[in-house]
């Protein structure tokens, strides 16, 4: 995940009791990875990663976080206004929801986004 957000990101899993009791499986381009067939090989070690954890660790849960100005998906300039990026971003969100659910039928899974406006940034628990 983007540099950027590690110290948000760090925020809001201590804000959810995560930090010290889950695995991170942080990618670029994660979620586009795990919905869309370009990258098989990212496609395929992502959710070997989370089938590992799912093992190995006993996850019960994934949180799947997308970005905004997120240079996989050509950054903010690729779209004519935050609510446009925010509406792509939740939907490429929902996509990768389905995906998870569909191989990992045992799994809550849960979708936030990153935004980030001015140098602030705050994550957006989205369903």
């Amino acid at each position: 995940m983007d540099f950027r957000l590690a110290g948000p990101m760090k925020a809001y899993m201590e804000s959810k009791g995560l930090l010290g009791d889950c695995d991170i499986i942080s990618v670029a381009g994660a979620v586009k990875n795990i919905i869309g067939p370009e990258d098989l090989q990212s496609n395929h070690s992502i959710l070997s990663q989370v089938k590992t954890s799912f093992e190995l660790h006993k996850i019960y849960k994934v949180i799947l976080s997308n970005h905004v100005d997120c240079g996989a998906y050509g950054g903010s300039d690729n779209f004519s206004s935050l609510e446009e990026e925010k509406s792509f971003h939740l939907t490429e969100l929902r996509r990768a929801k389905t995906v998870m659910r569909s191989l990992f039928p045992q799994l809550e899974v849960e979708t936030a986004i990153a935004i980030i406006r001015n140098d602030v940034f705050e994550v957006e628990e989205v369903g």
